[in-house]
């Protein structure tokens, strides 16, 4: 791979992560937070789950305006919105401020991953795309391990504003790299085509034609199972280290952070099975190993010590590793000319479904890991589930539209 290549990838993978420093870093933060404010448990995860629906219905704007405008100046406009609102995070003077600010710093941040998602299948095609966007995801998951350790130290040893001022810097870095150092890709005689059309209408199109493939949307729903299930364990595990076995901020940072080494792992060994098994295969399996630790973690949900927690989520998010970038690069890869909006459709299902997941983790939260392996273990049958009509199809290279 050229240098030139190196550096982009770089950036994807830097764009990608930024929903890790709104929420990785920040859930470390959330029991702080709920102390300062005086809030329960679930008045907090209210404040942290409007980040996730404004999130999601960002993406689904992003993705047709960067189809029809192209990739690089929307992405600018939305990073200096997630700027702005992690400024506005930093300086709440209350739970009810910090929900709007986590709502604006949702907006900016549904521009990473799907415009980098779409980037990608505009310069590396369709069969290379699903390839290269497992090993720029397991690079994203380096940063996925560095962001709540940074997040417990910061926490720790300065407060729970601090998180939020890390991330206006990390949105201000890539704001500043994406600029000056990404060129366009989408196609000019796309973005003309696109524009073609009037009307607000015009913009969402794509998303009929989407949601008329039926391989699309049970991709999409498989892969939103799965990715829901990460993020009740992103949204539960601190609380059960931090609340539920006494630790410090800093030392369930360092926990979550071994258990997303099981992310890095599974992105990591979903790149390189990719040449010698399809990708169908290599999902069929990181579903079927999501389910089976979950299962395993709630046997053991009573056994109050760290690892007990941690030892299943590690396996848990080597499975998810395994499933997310090849099942999200399958989806997109049949639509080079939605390229944007399929990577939108794909991350609104699965946001806008993370969000109701990390609702019922915070309400059903009982002080142990029952809940949330029990939740994990549903959600991971519900993606075996809609996984089964691919089933036939293993040997499958490409899924077609």
């Amino acid at each position: 791979m050229s240098r030139a290549n190196l550096l982009v990838n770089a950036i994807l993978t830097l764009l990608i992560a930024i929903p890790v420093m709104a929420t990785d870093a920040v859930f470390v933060a959330v029991p702080a937070i709920g102390e300062a404010f005086s809030a329960d448990p679930g008045a907090v995860q209210i404040a942290m789950t409007s980040y996730i629906l404004a999130y999601a219905v960002a993406q689904l704007v992003y993705g047709p305006l960067s189809d029809r405008h192209g990739r690089r100046v929307v992405l600018a406009v939305a990073l200096a919105v997630f700027t702005a609102g992690s400024v506005l995070c930093a300086v709440a003077p209350s739970l009810g401020w910090l929900t709007v600010a986590r709502a604006l710093q949702g907006i900016g941040a549904g521009s990473g991953p799907v415009l980098a998602r779409a980037i990608l299948r505009d310069r590396y095609g369709a069969a290379s795309s699903i390839r290269i966007l497992s090993y720029v995801m397991a690079a994203f998951g380096v940063i996925a391990v560095i962001a709540p350790i940074v997040g417990g130290v910061l926490v720790d040893r300065i407060g729970w504003r601090a998180v939020f001022v890390f991330g206006a810097l990390y949105g201000a870095v890539c704001l500043a790299l994406a600029w000056f150092r990404l060129d366009e890709t989408r196609p000019a005689e796309w973005r003309e085509e696109r524009q073609a059309g009037h009307g607000i209408a015009s913009y969402f199109r794509s998303y009929a034609v989407l949601a008329r493939s039926p391989s699309f949307m049970l991709l999409a729903g498989a892969n939103t199972a799965i990715y829901s299930a990460m993020f009740v364990w992103i949204a539960g595990s601190v609380f059960i280290l931090i609340d539920g076995m006494g630790l410090s901020a800093d030392e369930a940072g360092g926990y979550y952070a071994v258990s997303v080494i099981g992310f890095v792992v599974g992105s990591a060994l979903a790149g390189r099975l990719q040449a010698r098994l399809t990708p169908l295969r290599v999902i069929a399996g990181g579903i079927v190993l999501c389910l089976v630790a979950a299962i395993a973690g709630w046997a053991v949900a009573d056994v109050a010590e760290p690892l007990a927690v941690v030892i299943p989520g590690f396996v848990i998010m080597i499975g998810i590793g395994c499933v997310i970038p090849p099942a999200t690069a399958s989806g997109i890869a049949p639509f080079p000319e939605m390229a944007g909006a399929a990577s939108a459709l794909i991350g609104f299902i699965q946001m806008a479904v993370s969000a109701l997941a990390v609702l019922a983790a915070g309400f059903l939260y009982d002080g142990t890991a029952r809940p949330m392996m029990l939740l994990m273990a549903a959600l991971s049958a519900a993606g075996l589930v809609l996984f089964i009509p691919f089933l036939p199809r293993l040997h499958d290279r490409m899924i077609q539209r």
